[in-house]
């Protein structure tokens, strides 16, 4: 379908309709829009298992620490290493949803 709306911009009560009608009509006919706000939605339990893998990490890191000896702490909580974690797997963790 498709529909030709004529907007004057004089006419504040016409705008407000031509945008409800604008909205509505998206809504109906737009599944996923490729202009999404990037805002992604997932369950407890996906956020759950997420922060355990993310303790699984930690531990295995700690753990080739000790084996290497390394003298320097090992940073568990900074934000790079965080971030490299969740980029990792963001898309699995939308996907879980």
């Amino acid at each position: 379908m498709k529909m030709t709306i004529v907007l004057d911009t004089t006419d504040p009560d016409g705008l407000e309709d031509a945008y409800k009608i604008a909205r509505m009509l998206r809504q109906k006919h737009v599944k996923h829009a490729a202009f999404g706000s990037g805002k992604v939605s997932f369950s407890k339990i996906a956020l759950i298992k997420f922060i355990r893998l993310y303790g699984q990490r930690c531990e295995k890191h700690l753990a080739d620490c000790r084996i290497s000896e390394m003298t320097e702490e090992p940073r568990l909580s900074g934000l790079k290493d965080c971030a490299l974690f969740v980029d990792a797997h963001w898309q699995n963790l939308k996907g879980e949803g």
